[in-house]
């Protein structure tokens, strides 16, 4: 159940920020505003390599957050 991604996108995953569709390996994001990865991007395997759809299903149900919005709270000097 392991997918080679680079540290960043490793730590979004596991945190469940991004996800990947078991039927078509599409990647989607908890946070629409920040999107890292083209639009509609899509997970590309490697010669024999592949991924069982179990583990992605279990992530995506499990863990992965859903389509949620990203609140940005402003902070100021004086606050500390």
């Amino acid at each position: 159940n392991i997918v080679a991604l680079c540290p960043n996108h490793h730590s979004m995953m596991d945190l469940g920020v991004i996800a990947i569709y078991p039927n078509n390996l599409r990647v989607i994001f908890a946070f629409n505003n920040y999107n890292s990865l083209e639009p509609n991007a899509v997970l590309q395997l490697k010669g024999k390599h592949g991924l069982k759809s179990q583990y992605l299903a279990f992530h995506l149900k499990n863990i992965y957050l859903g389509e949620t919005i990203l609140h940005e709270v402003e902070l100021n000097n004086e606050q500390f």
